[in-house]
């Protein structure tokens, strides 16, 4: 007999034992009183690895922020993009099965060499969020809503700076006949993103 992993209550399989997926597409077991409890305030299920129970949680809030502790990039995913991942490798493995079994076969190079193709294709779709995009680093921190807002406004604050620091050299060019008026046009729209 199970538990239900959010309020504890006994719960058999054929009876009341549902799954629950939590928002990283892993399955729990609940009780149909917290499945419902969860539908219909519109929760997400999470698993708390802490208390090792689920928790609801507003589905805004279902997006997982993390920190690099080497070079201090910060980034988000959601359950999508992870569900993104599973479908793009489960592409990746069928198209690589194809290739082998028509290497093996009579078909055509031409035909092993597309399925190839499409498995290495599907594989780079694959994004790896245990390494940092920036510096590729495996050493990161999950951060809360508020940290990850105030490092989103520190770095768009940062760039806006360089951005305008950037365009007072080029005017300097500008006026200092260095450059053209074209030019600097040119770099302006560059710089403001126009």
């Amino acid at each position: 007999m199970a538990k239900c992993e959010r309020c504890g209550k006994s719960v058999t399989w054929a009876l009341v034992r549902y799954k629950c997926p939590d928002i990283n597409g892993n399955n729990h077991d609940i009780c149909k009183e917290c499945l419902d409890e969860c539908t219909k305030a519109g929760k997400a299920a999470k698993y708390d690895l802490e208390r090792k129970t689920i928790v609801f949680v507003d589905k805004d809030d279902i997006e997982i922020r993390k920190r690099c502790n080497t070079c201090g990039h910060v980034f988000c995913y959601n359950p999508v993009d992870l569900q993104k991942n599973k479908q793009e490798a489960k592409k990746a493995m069928s198209a690589g099965l194809t290739a082998v079994m028509t290497a093996g076969s009579h078909a055509t190079s031409s035909t092993a060499a597309t399925s190839l193709n499409r498995a290495d294709n599907a594989m780079n779709r694959i994004v790896d969020y245990d390494r940092c995009p920036a510096c590729g680093s495996r050493s990161l921190t999950e951060i809360s809503k508020e940290e990850f807002q105030k490092a989103v406004t520190s770095n768009n604050t940062n760039q806006a700076t360089s951005s305008a620091d950037e365009l007072k050299k080029f005017k300097e060019l500008l006026d200092s006949g260095i450059i053209t008026q074209e030019e600097f046009d040119a770099k302006k729209k560059q710089l403001l993103g126009l």
